[in-house]
């Protein structure tokens, strides 16, 4: 149990950081960060095969969504048919 609360504040602390780094101020280095980071959450959400992890990785997708609707623009295409997979 305690191994599972300790990933699970990992995971949060991760998907803080995440959400700091890409709602930079420095538009550079949020585009750059959004661009790479994008790839691998829709990846994790779309083909992890455990359920906690895609659980994250749609979290975090979602709350990108919210916080960096401008440099998501380009990556809509990728995005929303994960989501819409999500929901379903």
């Amino acid at each position: 149990e305690s191994v599972r609360k300790a990933a699970d504040r990992a995971a949060m602390a991760i998907r803080k950081a995440c959400l700091n780094e890409a709602g930079s101020s420095n538009p550079q280095r949020c585009s750059f960060f959004s661009k790479h980071l994008l790839r691998i959450v829709w990846n994790g959400a779309a083909h992890a095969p455990i359920p906690k992890n895609n659980q994250f990785c749609l979290l975090l997708l979602v709350d990108l969504s919210a916080q960096c609707g401008k440099q998501m623009k380009p990556f809509i295409a990728q995005v929303v048919p994960c989501l819409l997979d999500a929901i379903s």
